[in-house]
C-alpha cells in the first residue's frame, strides 16, 4: 500500500531467488518458460496505460553519444563507433513506425524481480515510467545476457536467439516490432550497458561478444 500525498509507503518481503539467477541456473524448456513467463509480466504490468506512438530513433542515438566516453579505451571506442553506424543504418527503417508505449518499470531486469513457486514479484517499481515497451523488453535480455557467463551457439541481435524468441512469444510486443524497434532498441541497451558497466571486466567482455555478433548482423 501507498499513500504518497502523505509519503507513506508499505512494503512487504519478496520470497524467492532474484529472477535473473533462476534463469542463469536453468536449462533447455525450463529457462525457455521462465523467460516467457518473464514477458508476460511486462506485457501484464502496465495494464491498460498503454499508448500508440511513432518511433523516433534519433533521440535515442543522440542520447548514446551523449554519454561520458572518457574511461573507454581506444579500440573499445571504435567498437561504440560501429555500433553508433549500426543504428543509424537503421534509421530510415524504423524511423515513424508504429511503437507501443507505456506507462511500465522503467529498469525491468532480473535483479529487479524475485521468483517464488512460479509467481514472478517485481521489486523497486515505485515511481511510473512512460516509454516503449520494446525498450523495456531490450533492456531485461540484454542485462540478462551480459550478467550470464553463459556464451550461447546462436545469437539474434546480438543476445541468445533461445532467450529472444522465449521472451517475445509472450506476446509483449506487437509483431511488427519484433523486426523494428526492438533489434534497434537491443543495440541501443547494449551501447548504454557497455558504457555503464565498463569498470567490470566480466560485464565488459560479455558485452563486447554480444555487440560483435550485433554488428554482425547490423552493419555487414
Amino acid at each position: 500500500m501507498a499513500w504518497p500525498e502523505d509519503g507513506i509507503a508499505i512494503l512487504s518481503h519478496a520470497p524467492g531467488p532474484r529472477l535473473d539467477k533462476k534463469i542463469t541456473g536453468a536449462q533447455g524448456r525450463s529457462r525457455q518458460k521462465l523467460l516467457q513467463h518473464a514477458g508476460r509480466w511486462l506485457a501484464t504490468y502496465p495494464g491498460d496505460r498503454r499508448r500508440s506512438s511513432t518511433f523516433g530513433p534519433g533521440f535515442w542515438i543522440k542520447r548514446c553519444l551523449s554519454r561520458d566516453h572518457d574511461a573507454i579505451a581506444p579500440e573499445d571506442r571504435a567498437l561504440l563507433d560501429r555500433m553508433i553506424a549500426a543504428l543509424r543504418v537503421q534509421n530510415d527503417h524504423v524511423k515513424g513506425c508504429s511503437v507501443v508505449q507505456a506507462a511500465s518499470h522503467g529498469d525491468y531486469v532480473g535483479m529487479n524481480t524475485h521468483y517464488h513457486r512460479g509467481t514472478i514479484c517485481g521489486v523497486d517499481i515505485q515511481g511510473e515510467y512512460w516509454g516503449a515497451l520494446a525498450r523495456e523488453a531490450a533492456r531485461f535480455l540484454v542485462w540478462q545476457q551480459i550478467h550470464d557467463s553463459a556464451r550461447p551457439s546462436e545469437r539474434t541481435h546480438g543476445l541468445a536467439t533461445q532467450d529472444v524468441q522465449a521472451f517475445l512469444s509472450s506476446g509483449v510486443l506487437p509483431q511488427i516490432e519484433h523486426d523494428t524497434t526492438f533489434p534497434f532498441f537491443a543495440g541501443e541497451q547494449l551501447y548504454g550497458r557497455f558504457v555503464e558497466d565498463y569498470h567490470r571486466t566480466d560485464i565488459r567482455a560479455n558485452t563486447r561478444a554480444a555487440m560483435t555478433s550485433y554488428l554482425s548482423q547490423h552493419c555487414k
